[in-house]
């Protein structure tokens, strides 16, 4: 009977709480009928999930399998950044919004820190109904984030 339970604590103390990204996702927004999922985007162990219905859009993110976190803005907002620090060496930059209109066709992400050069990505979303970028950055890059649409 010792056994068992040392066993079974064991077990409930390394549980992992990995799941998997589509059937966490279906789960999530199983009561939203409206709910569709209209990007995706993967980068090293970081995937994100685009979706929206007839009021918002959300964000919805994972690293390495484990649900990490998420956002809701209105398609009115159009786009937004967000910033995740997901550990002490890597702070985490997500690029999304709504460009059904095609109004944008690219954008310029300038990203500062102390002491060190600014960083500048450019992206072409010329043909893209939906933005969702993920940039993964030294924690240096802490300043300012800085987002321009052309």
């Amino acid at each position: 009977i010792l056994g068992v339970l040392i066993i079974t604590s064991a077990l409930y103390y390394l549980k992992d709480d990995r799941v998997k990204p589509e059937d966490f996702i279906k789960d999530k927004y199983r009561s939203n009928s409206e709910y569709i999922v209209v990007q995706q985007e993967k980068k090293n162990n970081y995937l994100a999930y685009l979706g929206r219905d007839n009021e918002n859009i959300y964000l919805d993110i994972f690293e390495n399998d484990k649900f990490f976190g998420g956002s809701i803005i209105s398609p009115k907002n159009n786009q937004k950044i967000v910033l995740y620090q997901t550990s002490q060496y890597v702070n985490l930059i997500i690029v999304y919004g709504d460009n059904t209109e095609l109004r944008y066709s690219s954008y310029t992400l300038k990203v500062t820190g102390n002491d060190i050069e600014p960083r500048m990505f450019n992206q072409n979303i010329n043909n893209n109904d939906y933005i969702l970028d993920i940039y993964i950055l030294d924690t240096k890059y802490d300043e300012s984030f800085d987002l321009y649409f052309k």
